[in-house]
């Protein structure tokens, strides 16, 4: 597939920039469709500035046994994070920030906390 076959598709409910770069933090969906409009792509992600780091103030600090729905931000070591899914229950040896080996990869780093 060529870039002449694509199609952007732009979300008419995405929120606008802030005034402050710093404390831009925004949820993103990118897909992809063909020229008959088929879906050919999807991918969700946290869109964030990196200049001076992230606002994390109100953010919650990560805890074990607890649930965290997709794309729910918590800090932890110092850094802002948000879940790739649904985390039906935290397992203490698994903070985002420095799990252990065998942890599933549930976090997404978004950077560093002001």
């Amino acid at each position: 597939m060529s870039a002449r076959d694509m199609v952007v598709v732009d979300e008419p409910h995405a929120p606008r920039a802030p005034r402050d770069l710093r404390d831009l933090r925004a949820p993103i969906e990118a897909v992809l469709f063909d020229l008959d409009g088929v879906l050919v792509h999807s991918e969700a992600a946290w869109f964030t500035s990196s200049v001076g780091g992230s606002n994390c103030s109100g953010v919650p600090a990560w805890a074990s046994a607890q649930a965290y729905p997709p794309s729910t931000q918590v800090t932890s070591g110092g850094k802002l994070y948000a879940a790739k899914w649904h985390i039906g229950w935290s397992h203490p040896s698994c903070p985002p920030s420095s799990p252990a080996s065998w942890c599933p990869a549930e976090w997404t780093e978004i950077g560093p906390c002001n």
